[in-house]
């Protein structure tokens, strides 16, 4: 894989390219391309942190010359300064001015007389632009440096053009300069050895998408757009990935009952509906966890003991999805479908899902701490709170439909947005997050995709079947 490094600093080129090697990255730096007679842009770098700044070069260069490009930035900092004096992203410009090396030495060596031998720390980000539609970043500290001194008295023979400041820094734990370091032991202070840390999870990530059987999506903020349908862009792609052999699925909270005008469009080989207590592959039931009459019973009469006898309540069955709402929804929302009203009074049919409108969350947790053998989840779009038999989550649904289908969880590629889909996207090969997800589930997934309403699983397909 040849990738450019949005840098034209030929030290840090040559040091990154040495880290990269051994992954099959062949590494191009700017200089390259101007010896091509490339026109090189001008970047105003005036991110507020290393990341802010790794992502303004990366865009810029991706958007110059339209091939993979990452860019990287550095912050140094110091424990105990004065906020003004703190260099942060500004390493190299002071009051103003861009320094050169030697100016550099000068200036931080005066710092470091003045305020003590100095604890610094450089903290580094990366951001890498695959294409428009793809754009991976960190800041995770595994790219930090380790914490050196910064002293006042530089090295008295050797300087590295591009590395200025090592020529001031001490390794803390021997005393030594940097430059008197044996390989071996600078080596273990390389913060490169983070952002090949973090190469070597998008590679296998990408190993991970290439191996891809299913593509498992949530449906409502997932596959459907705000207004409940599907893009034909995403219909589109959806069949182009047919064509390659890969399956289509859901994994829906919805019942089944209430998934039928969506399925109908889209044809899936696999449905998890009713959050995860019923699985059917193709025409066959696959998978059920039902309460049985009794248990439905006394999980109704338990949430209205509870919660309040006007609670409103609804409930999966394998054929029908009902409640008690106040309102019809059908009056707000057509893809309710043909649901039908109870009042739960004389409610005598096994269940699959029950979920039960909270507005208290003490009032939840009472109602969960009675129910321990069942499986509770929040909708975060409202007050709502599932709860299904203990063994009834999307990744239980997964585990039984690998089994039936010969399949394994690390060939799948699962979608979603809310807390329900968190631990399904932990056990799938690639979690994908929707741009509209909650922060949660941004923060578990392998990568966060464009939004609901903006395409953003038809771009991320497209990648895939250009692949």
């Amino acid at each position: 894989m040849k990738l450019l490094y949005g840098t034209g600093n030929q030290a840090k080129l040559s040091a990154m390219r040495s880290r990269l090697a051994k992954l099959g990255i062949d590494l191009i730096g700017l200089s390259d391309l101007r010896a091509e007679g490339k026109i090189i842009p001008e970047v105003l770098e005036d991110g507020k942190s290393p990341l802010e700044n790794a992502r303004i070069k990366a865009k810029a260069y991706y958007k110059a010359f339209q091939i993979p490009v990452f860019s990287c930035d550095s912050g140094l900092y110091f424990d105990e300064v004065p906020d003004e004096v703190q260099p942060g992203v500004h390493v190299r410009n002071v009051e103003g001015k861009c320094l050169t090396d030697d100016e550099m030495v000068k200036y931080y060596a005066s710092l470091a007389e003045k305020y003590g031998n100095l604890t610094a720390q450089y903290r580094n980000a990366i951001c890498f632009v695959m294409d428009e539609e793809h754009i991976y970043e960190s800041m995770d500290p595994s790219m930090y440096s380790e914490k050196f001194i910064l002293t006042d008295k530089p090295h008295s023979a050797i300087r590295k053009k591009g590395f200025p400041l090592d020529s001031l820094s001490i390794d803390r734990r021997t005393g030594k300069y940097y430059y008197d370091l044996a390989e071996g032991q600078l080596e273990q202070l390389a913060v490169e050895d983070g952002f090949l840390k973090f190469f070597e999870e998008f590679l296998c990530g990408r190993r991970r998408i290439m191996k891809c059987k299913l593509l498992l999506f949530d449906l409502d903020g997932t596959l459907l757009q705000s207004d409940k349908t599907i893009s034909s862009r995403t219909l589109q792609q959806l069949q182009q990935c047919r064509k390659q052999g890969i399956l289509i699925g859901v994994s829906t909270s919805r019942s089944q009952q209430n998934c039928l005008g969506f399925i109908k469009e889209l044809q899936p080989d696999i449905v998890i509906s009713s959050a995860g207590a019923l699985v059917k592959y193709h025409d066959e039931y696959i998978y059920k966890a039902e309460f049985s009459k009794e248990e439905t019973k006394d999980l109704i009469v338990k949430a209205r003991n509870i919660c309040g006898r006007e609670c409103e309540i609804t409930v999966d069955t394998v054929d029908a999805h009902y409640w008690n709402y106040k309102i019809d929804p059908k009056q707000a929302d057509k893809s309710w479908g043909d649901s039908i009203y109870s009042d739960f009074c004389d409610f005598d049919l096994p269940s699959l899902k029950i979920c039960v409108e909270i507005f208290d969350e003490k009032t939840a947790r009472r109602l969960q701490d009675e129910l321990p053998d069942c499986d509770c989840v929040r909708f975060s779009d409202g007050y709502w709170y599932k709860f299904t038999k203990k063994n009834a989550t999307k990744e239980d649904a997964i585990l039984q439909m690998c089994d039936a289908c010969k399949l394994t969880p690390g060939e799948i590629i699962a979608f979603g947005d809310d807390y329900a889909d968190i631990g399904m996207l932990k056990l799938c090969g690639v979690g994908v997050a929707m741009g509209n997800a909650i922060d949660e589930v941004k923060c578990i997934a392998d990568c966060v995709i464009g939004d609901n309403d903006h395409d953003g699983i038809a771009a991320y397909l497209e990648n895939i079947v250009k692949k």
